[in-house]
């Protein structure tokens, strides 16, 4: 047997790098033993349930799997519009993901049998439409979405009648600390929120349209809200919206960056009476932070260690 030419960590972690790109993962997986241990709960973790051939492989590898694996080792699930297999099929391998914190997605997954397939999960974050999985009423008792910290909640809350019922079930969540809207909420809405609701530490309107209308909307908001003699804590914003799945990825998200922005409120670097948040496309946001990172490392060189990279660079 041909032994590993390499420390067991570093193997490991250059395998796990190799994984990060997730289309790799079933090839890597037959490389050997030791590296199907490391990598193969790697795959499983973040599950988009697509048409794609890891979803494929996926919905024939599960069979082969004991509920404490899979248990063990999905923790995200991405519902995609269109997906490879039936209904009945993909259903059958979600409720055995019990161990599931992060759920969003669309389509006809999301529709009011889903409740019987995630009982059995106990949510941090979700993302949907609560009007999809609850056509007769919303009902958050379920131990499922007791758990739930974060949401961003699709459905509209406009009118009287939906804000109501909307806030009135959200406000049953014990453990609920950051909520996103989307588009046009009343302000008396809002303001019920952030009254009824103290353990809600973040409360984002997200705005589909044109930034710039986002921005007026947010300027419209009363003297009542949150005013700065009378507010302990910022908690309230507006943003752009930007990706339907932002809620439950990791940083950097809207969440993080309300985070800072709030955080801004209350050493009084952006003004009290301040509501838009803009500047923040995740994306450039990260792609920023790592240029900066980059830059922080080059400037802490000496200048002989400078050029002696730049001299390694040219042999």
């Amino acid at each position: 047997m041909v032994e590993p030419r390499l420390p067991p960590e570093l193997e490991r972690r250059i395998f796990e790098m190799a994984a990060e790109e997730g289309e790799n993962i079933p090839n890597i997986l037959h490389i050997a033993h030791r590296v199907r241990v490391w990598i193969e709960p790697l795959f499983y973790e973040n599950l988009k349930v697509d048409s794609s051939p890891r979803f494929r492989f996926f919905l024939a590898a599960h069979k082969h799997k004991s509920d404490a694996f899979l248990a063990q080792t999905v923790r995200q699930v991405i519902i995609n519009i269109q997906f490879a297999g039936s209904i009945a099929e993909v259903g059958a391998a979600l409720v055995r993901c019990t161990g599931v914190t992060r759920l969003t997605g669309l389509g006809s997954l999301m529709s009011s049998t889903l409740p019987a397939l995630i009982k059995g999960m106990r949510l941090r974050r979700t993302a949907m439409f609560f009007k999809h999985i609850f056509p007769d009423g919303i009902d958050l008792t379920l131990a499922c979405f007791q758990t739930l910290t974060h949401i961003d909640l699709f459905d509209s809350v406009y009118e009287d009648h939906d804000a109501t019922r909307y806030v009135d079930a959200l406000l049953g969540l014990p453990a609920l600390s950051h909520l996103s809207l989307n588009d046009d909420v009343r302000w008396d809405t809002i303001e019920r929120l952030l009254r009824e609701a103290p353990a809600l530490t973040v409360l984002v309107l997200l705005w589909c349209g044109r930034p710039e209308a986002g921005k007026a909307h947010a300027a419209t908001a009363p003297d009542t809200l949150e005013p700065p003699q009378a507010c302990s804590r910022y908690r309230f914003l507006t943003t752009a919206y930007y990706s339907w799945d932002e809620c439950i990825i990791d940083a950097p998200n809207y969440w993080s960056q309300a985070e800072a922005f709030l955080a801004a409120k209350q050493t009084g670097s952006i003004d009290s009476r301040c509501f838009w948040m803009a500047d923040r496309d995740p994306q450039d946001r990260a792609d920023s932070e790592t240029a900066e990172r980059e830059e922080e490392t080059d400037s802490s060189l000496s200048a002989p260690d400078a050029a002696a990279i730049r001299g390694l660079a040219s042999n």
